[in-house]
C-alpha cells in the first residue's frame, strides 16, 4: 500500500487527534485514535468504500505514542490500520453478507 499515493496526498489536519487524507486515487480516509493510560482506539472512514473500521483496546498499545501515531498523518504506522487498508479499502476483501453469530 505504500506505493499507492501515501507520498503524494493532500492531508487535513482537523479535531485533535483526527486527520482526513484525500489519496490520489479520489479517495478519502479520515481518522482518528485515542489514548489515555490503560485504553486506545482507532477509527478509520472511508466514505466512497462505505465502509468504516472502529477498533477499541483495553490497553494502550494500539496507539501508543511510541509507535509514532498521530505524530504526522501516516496511518499506516498501524499495523491494524494498515491491514484493513490493503484488504478492504484497496484490496479486494468482501465484508461477510449473513449476520455474524457466536
Amino acid at each position: 500500500m505504500k506505493e499507492n499515493a501515501i507520498t503524494r496526498r493532500q492531508c487535513i489536519q482537523g479535531a485533535v487527534g483526527t486527520v482526513v487524507i484525500h489519496w490520489e486515487n479520489n479517495l478519502k480516509i479520515i481518522w482518528h485514535y485515542g489514548y489515555w493510560t490503560g485504553i486506545s482506539s482507532l477509527i478509520i472512514k472511508v466514505p466512497e468504500k462505505d465502509v468504516t473500521f472502529v477498533l477499541m483496546a483495553n490497553s494502550d498499545m494500539l496507539s501508543r505514542a511510541s509507535h509514532g501515531i498521530g505524530s504526522d498523518s501516516d496511518i499506516t504506522r498501524s499495523v491494524p490500520a494498515e491491514e484493513f487498508l490493503n484488504g478492504f479499502v484497496f484490496g479486494g476483501a468482501e465484508l461477510p453478507t449473513e449476520p455474524y453469530s457466536l
